[in-house]
């Protein structure tokens, strides 16, 4: 992990940790996305990682490993992976991704995928 944002981390100590990558908008007129909203749902519901829903991306993303939502009328829905890029992580959740990221190996491909066994492994129970 950069040293320097590892520090940073240590020094603040925050509750979540927003990871943006530098061709998502995460605002339009139509939707717009209320961090804060989305934080208070991840306090509310236990959640170590959560992404607004993606729209208008690439047709590769469509049906992305569905899932309904989990219940009638319910805000957002639980799923067996998130692509990120657009993503709120808990502080524990982000340190695992931090300790998971080898850029001699890959800079970008194959964090999304690796960090639930990754998680799993550091906390002892599924993100």
């Amino acid at each position: 992990a950069d040293p320097a944002m590892a520090d940073a981390l240590r020094r603040v100590r925050p509750d979540f940790v927003a990871l943006l990558i530098d061709d998502i908008a995460i605002k339009d007129e139509k939707s717009p996305t209320k961090m804060l909203e989305l934080t208070s749902i991840m306090r509310r519901n236990s959640l170590d990682v959560a992404t607004p829903a993606l729209i208008g991306t690439h047709s590769a993303y469509d049906g992305m490993r569905p899932s309904a939502p989990r219940r009638l009328m319910a805000k957002g829905r639980l799923v067996t992976f998130i692509e990120f890029q657009s993503t709120v992580f808990t502080l524990e959740a982000f340190q695992v991704l931090m300790r998971m990221v080898r850029p001699s190996v890959s800079r970008t491909w194959g964090y999304d995928v690796l960090f639930p066994g990754a998680f799993l492994s550091a906390m002892g129970r599924p993100p």
